[in-house]
Order: structure tokens, then sequence, then C-alpha cells
């Protein structure tokens, strides 16, 4: 494992810090969401859940079941996440990382990844 230079200075801290950034569509929260946060919680220290617009939802999926407004509070609900970040971009990009000082991007089954072979991904 390697920290991004996005990782706190190990001098200042007792202890490193990691960060993990995880966007989805989160309609139809079930317990493979939960699941699956529980799983990148456990990688590192806070959690960071990027929830997608329904403008991005609609164009990639097809028409959500959930508002973007009941979504953010379902994802807020669930007890390992940290943060929501509200209208979160559907192809995370470095700057995303670099935006909310992550230093991990987690994804589920379907990934979009800007530039990045499937074969470099973690």
């Amino acid at each position: 494992m390697f920290l991004s230079r996005n990782a706190v200075n190990a001098d200042e801290f007792s202890r490193v810090t990691l960060c993990f950034f995880y966007p989805f569509s989160y309609d139809m929260v079930h317990f493979g969401h939960a699941n699956s946060l529980r799983q990148a919680k456990a990688l590192g220290d806070y959690l960071i859940v990027g929830v997608h617009t329904d403008e991005e939802i609609a164009k990639h999926k097809g028409p959500p079941v959930f508002t973007e407004e009941e979504r953010y509070e379902m994802v807020r609900g669930i007890k390992w996440v940290d943060e929501v970040v509200e209208g979160a971009p559907y192809v995370t990009t470095l700057e995303t990382l670099d935006k909310y000082n992550c230093d991990f991007c987690v994804h589920g089954g379907e990934v979009e990844c800007f530039h990045v072979s499937r074969f470099h991904l973690l």
C-alpha cells in the first residue's frame, strides 16, 4: 500500500489518517450498499460518500426512484458514513479526490474513471 501526496504528515499526528471517497447513485439503498460502505470504512479512518444528482443518474441509468434529497438523507443515516458530498460527479477524477482531500477512491461493481484502464484499477 502507498500513501498519496494528500496524506497528512505523520510527524504532526500519532498516526496517518486515510480518507476514502466512495461515489454512487444510492437509489433504492439496500443491504449490498450498506455492506460495501462497511467494507470501505474498514479500509481507512474517514469515509466520504459522494451521491450523484438526479440528472446524472437519469443520464447514465434511467430516472431514479428517490429524489436527490431523499438519497442524501438515506446515506447520511448509514453509520459507516462520515460525510456526504451532494451532487458528486459521475466520473471520479484526481481533481475530485484532491478537492475532498481523499487518498483513495472506492468503487463497487461499476467503475467510471477518467483515462484509466480497468487493468490499472486496484
